[in-house]
């Protein structure tokens, strides 16, 4: 009996190791946050030194880093700059309580994926001044 207990066990921590706690699982290791710009036609965004394209509204950062910059491009514009805390989740923690005796797993695991933390704000506004 102590075997079959003991394999089950080792099953559940090879498996969370494959699939992630409760914040992997859920939110994933990028976060999105919705973008309110003045004038977006045009816009270019350098996230965290990269350059890639405004998409309707939305810019994607990486919630393995500590801490991530945007930077809002346009011709004839000011660059607007903005930066982003990183902070825990607070239920995550406890929302991997689910996986019982796995649970230090699955904590490692949302730690490592950056999906046991969030990025505020979440909403940006933006507004692009022309150059003078």
């Amino acid at each position: 009996f102590m075997v079959c207990r003991g394999a089950f066990f080792l099953v559940v921590c090879i498996t969370m190791l494959f699939l992630g706690g409760c914040a992997t699982i859920i939110d994933g290791r990028y976060q999105k946050l919705t973008v309110h710009c003045s004038s977006p036609e045009g816009v270019v965004t350098v996230v965290d030194g990269i350059e890639v394209p405004f998409n309707e509204g939305v810019v994607v950062l990486d919630r393995t880093r500590e801490n991530s910059f945007v930077t809002f491009r346009k011709d004839g514009f000011n660059d607007s700059t903005h930066s982003f805390n990183h902070e825990v989740t607070p239920w995550w923690p406890a929302a991997d309580l689910i996986w019982g005796p796995a649970y230090p797993i699955a904590l490692l695991v949302d730690w490592q994926t950056g999906a046991l933390f969030r990025f505020t704000p979440g909403n940006i506004n933006v507004i692009l001044r022309k150059k003078e």
